[in-house]
């Protein structure tokens, strides 16, 4: 430093050397002058003006050197203090920013640190947390702490750069010396099982974390730990915070309770929320069909048929889907239903029963949504049915149908809301074989058929069944349709019809068409329109080639002395027509012709006809065999008929030979 101080005054000295030898100069000049001229023209203005500025620049270039100067020993003079302070004081001190095994040693040399290790292993106090409230402390009495690096001091110093000294203050140099302090094991678990939080904890075991529904999607609940502390567990935290000089350890941070098998971090509890947000993330819409209110299934109904078990697996509530679908079913199934049914005359009449109408099958139904929700995607759909309708709504017929009027003993056929055909017709004998009121449908189409009964068998041509064994054919072997015919020679249920009504109709309904039978008076609704009694009009007969509505027998005429009060029953005896005359004991079906009557001949109230003197007059052409259609549907039939194919339809009454009831 004072050769700092001689150089600073050696300077000024030379400015002043060198300011003497210009400023004399300038002197003689002015001196000659004041002898040569009058003192006053040295004064003037044009002699001074050129002096001043030489003056100027001289003196400000002579500040700039000299603040140079300045700045540079400055620094030099900076640097040989901090080269001199490395070599001179951090050789023997620790630099700034040291730190050993947690203690720090800034600008303390090594004896000192030494006592200071010492006296932190003393004085050392660890204090136990539980969120952040201190619950207990341990002093390094209480574990026999104890300093352990005395002469692993000595090595850290050699291994310091002394010129990095000022490095300390950006960086931190942090030394970790194992084992620099030691603790007991012996008194770490006794001070661990005396300590007042673990003689006082509570034996509740640990709750695993939950999947619940927030109200908007699932969640995941964070379980909790058991009350009881784990010593081994809190023992080995306690060596190892002391050892590393730690203020102090948090039970649940060190895992020193009993911990729950699944947490909210847990894999499997992740995949079973994503799971069941996904299950519920579909928006499903139960199509109805035209006209009818759509029932929407979303996460308010879908949740709450969800479940998650412990082991996070995601189910379904198959009873809470069931007993939905029940409801659901009981809200839009019309099978068997009673209906108000506008008739040909333009009234309303109430029908009940029958097997139409839609029928949503339950138990595929619920197997089929749990399919669509665990899918995941939006989705419009159709119920499961087991029978279907054709329309939706009030009036589920729809526009294609057959109309038999039980009152009028007459059917009609509806073709897309056209009428095609009006006929007059013969339903069941009352009381015991009436033809039962309902809504039903066209189960098959057969041409020809067999109706077998108790002790009959009778070909016929055209056979529409659309209740069990009750159906639409044709009956050659009646004498005439419609009126009050069906009180007297009712059939056993089925509606009968001549052969070209049958062929017609035939023609038309198709497997699934709706058959409506009914009372027009049934329930006192619309109108009662009955017509003429048969006995009082003339009755329609058939005389062609290849269709008759006389009954033909070989037997004696009938006469009004027979009974009226039960008609006759058919026997296998029952003589058969013929294509020429036999015996009535050998008669036997001919294949190819009409049969005649399962029903025995009944009485009539017109006079007989005259006696037959030879064989009656086969029929000369047997009825044309017609082949079964393609069943199509119109587009207007299709209209309001769900096309998707319906699962599980059964029909025990598809065989080839029906027994008529």
């Amino acid at each position: 430093m004072e050769e700092n101080n001689d150089i600073k005054q050696a300077a000024p000295e030379q400015e002043q050397v060198q300011q003497a030898e210009e400023t004399p100069k300038p002197a003689e000049a002015v001196q000659t002058e004041e002898a040569q001229k009058p003192a006053e023209p040295a004064q003037t203005e044009e002699a001074q003006k050129p002096a001043e500025p030489a003056q100027t620049e001289e003196s400000e270039s002579g500040g700039a050197k000299g603040a140079l100067i300045t700045i540079a020993m400055v620094v030099f003079a900076l640097a040989l203090g901090y080269v001199l302070t490395g070599f001179l004081f951090f050789k023997s001190h620790f630099n700034p920013g040291t730190e050993i095994s947690g203690v720090n040693c800034t600008g303390l040399s090594v004896d000192a640190v030494k006592q200071k290790m010492a006296n932190a292993a003393v004085d050392y106090k660890l204090e136990i947390t539980d969120g952040g409230e201190v619950k207990d402390s341990l002093s390094a009495e209480d574990i026999g702490l104890k300093y352990n690096v005395s002469d692993r001091i000595d090595k850290v110093m050699t291994e310091q750069h002394p010129l990095a000294w000022g490095a300390g203050f950006f960086r931190k140099n942090n030394v970790e010396l194992e084992d620099a302090f030691i603790c007991d094991e012996g008194m770490v678990k006794t001070a661990v099982e005396n300590l007042d939080t673990v003689k006082n904890m509570q034996d509740t075991p640990p709750v695993n974390a939950s999947v619940y529904f927030d109200g908007d999607k699932y969640a995941i609940e964070e379980g909790a730990h058991g009350g009881k502390i784990l010593t081994d567990e809190l023992c080995a935290a306690v060596k190892e915070a002391a050892e590393d000089h730690e203020e102090s350890i948090d039970l649940l941070e060190a895992n020193c309770y009993e911990m729950p098998e699944f947490t909210a971090e847990s894999q499997k509890v992740k995949d079973a929320c994503d799971l069941a947000n996904k299950y519920i993330s579909p928006t499903i819409t139960m199509n109805m069909g035209p006209g009818a209110q759509h029932t929407i299934v979303d996460k308010e109904l879908i949740h709450d048929w969800l479940f998650v078990t412990d082991n996070y697996d995601v189910y379904f509530d198959r009873k809470k889907v069931a007993a939905w679908v029940a409801e659901f079913a009981k809200t839009f199934n019309t099978y068997g239903q009673t209906r108000e049914f506008l008739t040909a005359f333009g009234t309303r009449t109430t029908v009940k029963g029958g097997d139409f109408g839609w029928l949503i099958d339950q138990e595929a139904e619920v197997q089929s949504l749990v399919n669509v929700i665990k899918a995941g995607q939006d989705t419009v759909r159709y119920p499961v049915y087991s029978v279907m309708g054709v329309g939706h709504g009030n009036d589920d017929v729809g526009r294609s149908y057959v109309e038999v009027d039980l009152t009028n003993q007459h059917i009609y056929v509806w073709v897309d809301g056209k009428r095609v055909l009006d006929a007059p017709c013969v339903t069941g004998l009352p009381p015991n074989r009436i033809t039962p009121p309902g809504t039903y449908r066209i189960k098959k189409k057969m041409s020809p058929a067999i109706l077998v009964g108790d002790n009959y068998r009778t070909p016929v041509s055209y056979w529409m069944p659309f209740n069990r064994g009750i159906g639409l054919h044709d009956a050659v072997w009646q004498s005439s349709f419609g009126g009050r015919r069906y009180l007297t020679h009712g059939s056993h249920g089925c509606v009968n019809l001549s052969l070209s009504t049958a062929k017609q109709v035939y023609s038309y309904v198709y497997p699934g068409m709706p058959v409506v039978c009914y009372h027009i008076n049934q329930y006192g609704v619309g109108k009662m329109m009955v017509l003429p009694d048969p006995s009082t009009t003339t009755t329609t007969t058939t005389t062609t080639t290849t269709e008759t509505t006389t009954e033909i027998t070989t037997s004696a005429p009938v006469t009004k002395t027979q009974p009226t009060t039960k008609a006759a029953q058919p026997t296998t005896k029952a003589p058969q027509p013929a294509t020429k005359a036999q015996p009535a004991t050998q008669a036997k079906p001919v294949t190819q012709a009409p049969q005649p009557a399962t029903q025995a001949p009944q009485p009539v109230t017109q006079a007989p006809p005259p006696p037959v003197t030879q064989a009656p007059v086969p029929v000369t052409q047997a009825p044309v065999p017609v082949t079964e259609p393609p069943i199509e549907i119109t587009s207007k039939q299709k209209e309001d008929v769900i096309v998707e194919p319906v699962v599980q339809t059964t029909d025990d009454d598809v065989i080839h030979e029906i027994v008529v009831q």
